[in-house]
């Protein structure tokens, strides 16, 4: 049985603080329509505490924060979509593909209950970057705690509110003040052996890592090997099969990072679209260049690949 580190509905505050009543200014009511649903309890795991970050790599660093927010509560994911694009900038194309990100987060779960800490649900929540970003740090906390929030997790290094005026100091405070539990989680700090010292775990880092196709850093820092997700969204380029002894999956079709260009081993499975049911699977010496992935003929999995077309209900999954 699951000892629960929180009681039902908002936590009192901490001795000596003085709560008050949640409050959401005119500029956070606007926002709560764009939200989505009140947050809610999960599977009787206790109130609803979210972590807080971007979660685009779903890394080492960002498990720490979903495991503490696990072991208070009902855990959500929150993160910001649209960022790149309030502040003028080309998207970036993201780390983890949106369609594998259930999986990540199914596997966290499964490695705590192994690990006796319980069994969780692990949420998703996304909220639009430009309904939020107007708001002070106060008021941010404040629409958090009137959606239904009773716990935040974040990072010590966490900034929020309008112009990232709020740090993690400021958080803990807001929290105490409005009656929430609030968390802060100490970096998680890795190798550089490149450097030869520690550095903190990040998208960035990974990013730098694929970029220079070191693939097993990336692992490391991940937690997982790094997997690449196509899907058939677009006809097949001509040349993409070449005398049924190769086959090309076309960049067209990727949903996320590829390694740099190079000559890779890896672990390649064919899965229905809608269920994930492998329906074949390979491990082979591939080779990531300009038009793709190139992958070496041989298995049934090259004869199926080489069959896909646009809309065929299946995504191709490499694990570098």
């Amino acid at each position: 049985m699951r000892v629960r580190s929180m009681p039902r509905g908002r936590s009192p505050p901490p001795p000596g603080a003085v709560a008050t009543p949640a409050r959401t200014s005119v500029l956070a009511a606007e926002a709560v329509s764009d939200l989505g649903p009140p947050f809610q309890e999960l599977d009787h795991a206790g109130p609803p505490v979210v972590a807080l970050g971007k979660f685009d790599a779903l890394h080492v660093g960002h498990r720490a924060l979903a495991a503490k927010a696990a072991a208070l509560g009902s855990p959500y994911l929150v993160s910001f979509s649209g960022m790149a694009e309030v502040f003028g900038k080309a998207p970036t194309v993201p780390l983890t593909a949106p369609p594998d990100r259930r999986r990540v987060l199914r596997n966290w779960a499964t490695e705590w209950a192994k690990a006796g800490k319980g069994e969780y649900t692990l949420e998703e929540r996304v909220f639009p970057f430009a309904a939020v970003r107007p708001l002070s740090p106060e008021d941010f906390v404040l629409l958090l705690a009137d959606q239904g929030v009773c716990g935040i997790i974040a990072g010590s290094n966490y900034r929020f509110g309008y112009k990232a005026a709020g740090d993690a100091a400021l958080l803990q405070e807001l929290g105490s003040k409005h009656g929430l539990v609030v968390e802060i989680v100490d970096i998680v700090m890795s190798s550089d052996v490149m450097h030869g010292q520690m550095k903190r775990v990040s998208s960035t880092r990974i990013r730098e890592c694929l970029a220079m196709g070191d693939v097993d850093e990336a692992a490391a820092l991940l937690g997982r090997r790094h997997r690449a997700v196509f899907v058939p969204t677009t006809p097949r380029p001509v040349g993409g099969v070449k005398d049924n002894s190769e086959c090309v999956v076309p960049r067209q079709w990727l949903l996320n990072r590829l390694p740099a260009d190079g000559t890779y081993v890896a672990s390649l499975t064919l899965a229905h679209e809608a269920s994930g049911l492998a329906v074949a699977h390979a491990c082979a010496e591939v080779e990531v260049g300009s038009v793709g992935v190139r992958v070496p003929g041989g298995s049934e999995l090259t004869l199926l690949l080489a069959s896909l077309e646009l809309g065929a209900p299946f995504q191709l999954f490499v694990d570098f």
